[in-house]
């Protein structure tokens, strides 16, 4: 019986979707930049000089029964020619291809009492990366770019697009400057060498997960010989300050971080035990991608947790490979059976169109049709009425109010705790741009016990005013801004995404006082300057200088803070934030900018010490303030604006000298950069991560230069009765310096 359509459909849809199906592998391949097998056009080689062999076997067996079947020469051709195509092709649909699983080296730990004992492994694994997912939700920014390239062209251009980057040529920054290839890097007792092959970025070096579940087991101190194995970078984190790097790990789709940052603008290597601002330390600290990263610098996370009772143990004589159904597999005799996993999977990496926008799957589908389209453009053109009318398949947060297109970007620039820490290690996170945020997340404010345990433990998001001081979370600041819970600003009414250059996003005309305003009119022309009482167009009648100035901190940068309040002066003390009168003018006193806050505001009068009313208030931050306002501090040394209220910069050098010697490695590196910005130490050498030996002698060789260039002593320092800088009394400040632990967990 002749089958129906329905049974045997026409063969070519039939063609076609195996086409669009093999097409669709291959580009799933293609995208996996750990597969070699078939990337390399090269390998194309052989495949095809096979199938041409076999097509030349077909068409010689086939020529005498053309021939013996009585047609016409041209019957003949086309009939062989017809079946040496169709041999080619069946050829290629069944050719096998070959296995494209990556090999991860792995120095498995095993239960010996013998701190370094281990057994090697070899971890066959279908992926290195998270996988990247599009379903019925997200579609991914390629789609978006066919009907919106103009968007997609100012998007492409942010560090927003950069944030997260799979590891190639063009985005590892160290390897454009050739700093990669045949680099040793040496740090805490252990060497990192680096190595490029081809297109893949190689860095031999201690076993990281080894390592990891050696700190597990409480065990810090190195064994004779450590494991070594060689690791591909398979990941990058940043593009504008700073480069971090991801190796794949035995587990999973984990990536752990290689433990070196690239500064980019100084194009140095560091340790990433020395990234932050937090109290120098021998033990080495590398980061987790899967479990912390990948909730803001990807679209639509799920880290993909995968219980440890879902894990099984596999003997050594049987088929190895164990097959997890939609999470790849790996290859070894234990597959982690004590801990668990995370198999992760991200719509998009880095942070793109439906982080901001939602998912667009819906909003694709209802605008693929052309006469959809059409009929909403007449309706929008005849009718004023539909032009404002929201779409309702995709979120605008120019559409939202002032809280929820605040809160999607508070989503990442935050702190805060899941309500369901499980369910979010296990699933895509609930949250979708539009959302109250609050439904889902508690955002970790002052008073917090996540934050009053962080405070105990020396880790301080806040200054004790309640300011978060930690840049990259701008949004706890904002919403104790009056400017939020009175009034209507958003983080829109500043920045932009599409209209506005990269650096610090700023939409057009908002680097000035327009930002400030657009709301407060009131405070324009004289009534601006009787307001500051500093002249138009200066440095100190710009509104931001003032309110927000720059006491948070990220990346050795001061960072403008996002609460906005009025300067407040206040005694130095431990996590006091340091007011905006005296971070430009850094040779005044406190007692200096006390009582002109009384004389122009009314403020009272503040207590201060000897010490707060007769030596500057950048003396006393820098040299008997804390660790974050010494680094606060030492970046507005280096700050135009506050060089030009301070008098210049004659007076400077000394201070941050010795902040060259700091325990602190961010200072020592933001004391270093502030030097720099000092014509007489521009091409200052120093490596701020070297042995102290080394340090404390650039700062001799600093102090040194400076005083026998200066016979007389600037007024903003201390002088002895015969005319020199008091150095004991520098140091005695130096020696009395609040020495309590700060760390800002960036």
């Amino acid at each position: 019986m002749a089958k129906t359509p329905r049974e045997c459909p026409p063969p070519l849809p039939v063609l076609r979707r195996i086409l669009v199906e093999r097409s669709w592998n291959s580009r799933k391949r293609v995208t996996n930049p750990t597969n070699h097998s078939m990337n390399n056009p090269s390998q194309l080689v052989v495949p095809v000089i096979q199938l041409l062999l076999v097509a030349a076997v077909v068409a010689v067996a086939v020529w005498p029964l053309a021939r013996s079947l009585g047609h016409s020469n041209l019957d003949h051709r086309l009939g062989v020619l017809g079946l040496v195509t169709l041999a080619i092709v069946a050829g290629w649909f069944a050719r096998e291809i070959p296995d494209q699983r990556a090999v991860v080296e792995a120095a498995e730990l095993t239960e010996s009492t013998n701190p370094g004992s281990h057994q090697r492994r070899k971890i066959f694994k279908d992926r290195l990366l998270p996988r990247q997912v599009t379903d019925s939700e997200f579609v991914s920014s390629a789609t978006c770019r066919s009907c919106h390239p103009g968007q997609f062209s100012t998007w492409h251009r942010t560090f927003h697009r950069t944030m997260t980057q799979v590891a190639r040529p063009d985005t590892v920054i160290p390897a454009l400057s050739g700093q990669f290839d045949g680099i040793t890097l040496e740090s805490r007792g252990r060497q990192y060498q680096l190595s490029r092959r081809d297109d893949q970025f190689w860095v031999r070096m201690v076993d990281p997960d080894w390592d990891r579940d050696r700190r597990a087991r409480g065990l810090t101190e190195d064994p004779d010989n450590p494991p070594l194995v060689d690791r591909q970078i398979v990941m990058t984190t940043g593009s504008h300050h700073q480069q971090t790097y991801w190796v794949a790990s035995r587990w999973g789709f984990e990536l752990l971080q290689f433990p070196w940052e690239f500064h980019i603008g100084e194009k140095l290597w560091f340790p990433t035990e020395d990234a932050e601002l937090r109290p120098e330390s021998p033990l080495r600290y590398s980061g987790h991608w899967n479990s912390s990263c990948i909730h803001c610098h990807s679209v639509a996370p799920n880290p993909g947790f995968l219980e440890a009772g879902s894990t099984r143990q596999v003997a050594d004589n049987t088929n190895q490979t164990l097959a997890i159904p939609g999470m790849g597999r790996a290859t070894t005799n234990v597959l982690r059976p004590r801990t668990a996993a995370l198999y992760s999977e991200v719509a998009e990496l880095g942070i793109s169109c439906e982080a901001c926008h939602g998912p667009a799957s819906r909003h694709v589908a209802h605008h693929q049709n052309p006469v959809r389209r059409l009929a909403r453009r007449l309706a929008r053109r005849l009718n004023k009425r539909h032009r404002s009318d929201p779409d309702p398949t995709i979120v605008n947060p120019a559409r939202l109010d002032h809280v929820r297109s605040s809160q999607m970007c508070g989503r990442c620039h935050s702190l805060k705790m899941p309500h369901n820490q499980q369910q979010l290690l296990r699933q895509r996170d609930p949250y979708r741009p539009g959302d109250d945020l609050e439904d889902h997340y508690r955002v970790v404010g002052f008073d917090d016990p996540v934050h009053q345990e962080m405070s105990r433990q020396g880790s301080h998001l806040y200054w004790n005013d309640g300011s978060c001081r930690l840049g990259g979370r701008e949004f706890l600041g904002q919403i104790a801004s009056k400017c939020y819970t009175q009034g209507k600003m958003s983080c829109l009414s500043c920045h932009a995404m599409h209209q506005s250059e990269p650096n610090d996003q700023l939409a057009a005309g908002m680097r000035g006082d327009r930002a400030c305003v657009q709301c407060h009119s009131e405070f324009t022309g004289d009534r601006l300057t009787q307001h500051t009482h500093h002249a138009a167009g200066s440095s100190g009648s710009q509104c931001y200088n003032c309110h927000m100035p720059h006491t948070a901190y990220a990346l050795f940068t001061a960072i403008r803070i996002h609460r906005i309040q009025s300067p407040k002066v206040l005694a130095v003390g431990h996590a006091v934030q340091p007011n905006a009168c005296n971070l430009c003018h850094l040779d005044k006193t406190l007692a200096w900018t006390s009582q002109l806050m009384q004389q122009w505001y009314g403020h009272e009068p503040v207590k201060l010490d000897a010490e707060e009313r007769e030596l500057a208030a950048g003396v006393l931050w820098m040299l008997r303030g804390d660790a974050a306002q010494r680094a606060i501090t030492a970046w507005h040394t280096g700050w135009k604006p506050a060089q030009d209220a301070s008098g210049g910069t004659d007076w400077i050098a000394p201070l941050l000298a010795r902040l060259l010697d700091d325990s602190y490695s961010a200072i020592r590196f933001i004391a270093w950069q502030a030097l720099k910005a000092l014509p007489e130490f521009r091409e200052l050498k120093y490596n701020f991560v070297g042995p102290p030996a080394q340090r404390s002698a650039v700062m001799s060789s600093v102090l040194d230069d400076w005083q026998r260039s200066h016979t007389d002593i600037p007024e903003a320092l201390p002088v002895t009765p015969d005319g020199h800088l008091d150095l004991g009394r520098l140091n005695d400040l130096w020696k009395r310096r609040d020495r309590r632990p700060v760390e800002i967990p960036e």
